[in-house]
């Protein structure tokens, strides 16, 4: 049975891992928001109003970035159930 537990902490891991990189994704993407909005506020024009450019283009590309670590860690995550199902599923007890 610890092989048990040990396939499934691997599948516990690739979830929370992939929960990890969504929250940030939503963090990002709020934050993102936020800066567009300031970035409207102030014009492009600006001194601030570029700071907020730049970060703005800084977000956009750690957005970027999540959609690619999430899609791995999806990838990783449905490995791991299909590997964890098959364990369980070629599994015998004596």
């Amino acid at each position: 049975f610890a092989s048990i537990v040990t396939e499934k902490e691997k599948v516990t891991a690739a979830e929370k891992a992939l929960k990890t990189l969504q929250a940030r994704q939503t963090e990002t993407a709020t934050e993102q928001d936020r800066v567009r909005k300031n970035l409207e506020a102030v014009g492009s024009e600006s001194q601030q109003g570029r700071a907020f450019l730049i970060k703005l283009l800084t977000l956009e590309t750690e957005l970027d970035n999540l959609k690619t670590d999430i899609a791995a860690a999806t990838e990783q995550l449905n490995k791991a159930q299909q590997t964890f199902a098959a364990f369980v599923k070629n599994m015998r007890v004596d």
